[in-house]
């Protein structure tokens, strides 16, 4: 799943789309310097990215391809939709839930089959506050634990089951609270024996085992899973990885550095990590991807 973040949002759209191989870029914020990414635009830096290396083209198609959550801008200025999230369907439609969570901690899901006739325009999937906007949405079974991530260190491990389906046009009901200032930066599903990553503005990581997060009920502010200052910055990726991955960071300016995950270290919840990205101001980690391999 690749997250794209945006602002002046009231509602989301659902569409389907059947895609190529591709590496997805997304501009985002105020250009002060061309991005050096491939494909990126040379007037704006590079924001998350999506990394995708193979795939069975058995399980590409329009039927069963791709959701992907588009979303309605508010702003009449730009009167333009972008994608916010997408996420790759399995065949078991009827088993399935697409979760999605907003940067305000709300979360609801939807079962996979409200979306199955869906107009060429898209319907609704989600309506948001106009302060408020998609960090990602995600497919589960109904059964999974999920772990959601705040840019300010706070981790909530929850069950799955505590969010109840809700229909397209609901807001939604609180996943994880925060303080003032505070926001949603990711939200995963817990993978057996992976590690919990995090990379923070200032090129700062490290792997959590996710057995160190426990189960905390919803609505509540969960743990700190790591510490944050002004050396640091806020956490800006957040994955879970297995040690025999690789990861491609990438900085607000294009940059893009391939890691195995290996050579990040293993620390706990309360450490702040180490430098993976030597990186200069003005320039700042934008976004963390796992490379999808064969």
């Amino acid at each position: 799943v690749s997250i794209f973040s945006a602002s002046f949002s009231n509602s989301l759209r659902i569409i389907r789309a059947l895609f190529k191989d591709s590496v997805f870029f997304r501009p985002c914020g105020d250009s002060s310097g061309p991005g050096r990414g491939a494909d990126a635009d040379p007037g704006a830096p590079t924001c998350q990215i999506f990394v995708l290396l193979s795939v069975d083209a058995a399980s590409w198609d329009t039927e069963l391809g791709e959701i992907l959550a588009v979303e309605k801008r508010r702003r009449k200025a730009e009167g333009e939709e972008k994608v916010a999230a997408y996420a790759k369907l399995r065949e078991k439609e009827d088993e399935e839930y697409i979760l999605f969570m907003t940067r305000k901690g709300y979360t609801k899901k939807v079962a996979v089959k409200d979306f199955r006739n869906v107009r060429k325009s898209g319907i609704i999937a989600i309506k948001l506050d106009d302060d408020d906007s998609l960090v990602d949405a995600i497919v589960t079974d109904g059964k999974s634990e999920l772990l959601i991530a705040t840019a300010m260190g706070n981790a909530l491990r929850l069950k799955e089951e505590t969010v109840r389906p809700m229909g397209r046009t609901a807001r939604g009901v609180t996943g994880i609270r925060m303080k003032e200032g505070n926001y949603v930066c990711a939200v995963r599903k817990i993978i057996k024996d992976a590690d919990f990553l995090v990379v923070t503005e200032n090129g700062y990581g490290k792997r959590v085992p996710v057995q160190s997060f426990t189960v905390h009920g919803r609505g509540t502010r969960g743990q700190i899973y790591t510490k944050l200052d002004e050396r640091t910055g806020n956490a800006v990726g957040v994955i879970l990885v297995k040690k025999s991955d690789q990861i491609v960071i990438i900085t607000s300016r294009g940059m893009i550095i391939k890691l195995k995950v290996r050579s990040v270290s293993v620390m706990g919840r309360n450490a702040a990590g180490v430098k993976l990205v030597n990186i200069k101001e003005p320039d700042t980690v934008a976004g963390v991807a796992r490379v999808i391999q064969e």
